[in-house]
């Protein structure tokens, strides 16, 4: 199976806490307009972990990456009643095997998150990483307020996430990855 070290934080928040907090903070903004597609699925069952990896498109036709992390996933390398969604894993060098994994409850299952676009950047990244919910690997991108005339985009610092992550969630959820 394929290794990767285990990330250095442990997500303190569910993907619900985390969905919950971006309707607090986008509420009227959260359209259900973006196309999202799931490009890879990496199971590290060693480290009883899942990565999501995806591409948004935004308005504009612009592209954003995205990241959605899950924790304390179980693995099994046979399809039973409760590990039912199978993922592939690739060896070093050997060919690829499949293990099944159980559906990620979205109240149970840590989580981290991470988007490249500027929502992301400017209201959720700071508040996720003080909760361990920023994507492993990722740093928060620098931001300094540049205006004091208009209010914060995040005034209460909800770790939340944006309209793509939000998105991923919808579509991960429809394919069976999420209940």
């Amino acid at each position: 199976m394929e290794a990767d070290r285990a990330p250095r934080f442990k997500a303190q928040l569910t993907l619900k806490q985390i969905l919950d907090n971006t309707e607090k903070v986008l509420k009227g903004e959260l359209k259900q307009d973006r196309d999202v597609k799931i490009r890879s699925v990496r199971p590290y069952a060693g480290t009883k972990w899942v990565r999501f990896d995806g591409r948004a498109t935004g308005a504009e036709n612009k592209a954003y990456d995205l990241t959605l992390i899950f924790y304390n996933v179980d693995f099994a390398s046979e399809r039973d009643t409760k590990h039912t969604i199978p993922v592939a894993v690739k060896g070093l060098g050997a060919p690829t095997e499949a293990v099944w994994m159980e559906p990620i409850r979205i109240d149970k299952h840590p989580a981290a998150v991470w988007c490249s676009c500027a929502s992301f950047q400017f209201r959720s990244e700071w508040y996720l990483k003080e909760k361990g919910s920023l994507a492993a690997g990722r740093k928060p991108r620098p931001y300094q307020r540049k205006t004091t005339t208009r209010p914060s985009v995040n005034p209460k610092q909800l770790p939340g996430a944006c309209k793509h992550l939000y998105m991923a969630a919808l579509k991960m959820r429809a394919q069976g990855y999420l209940k």
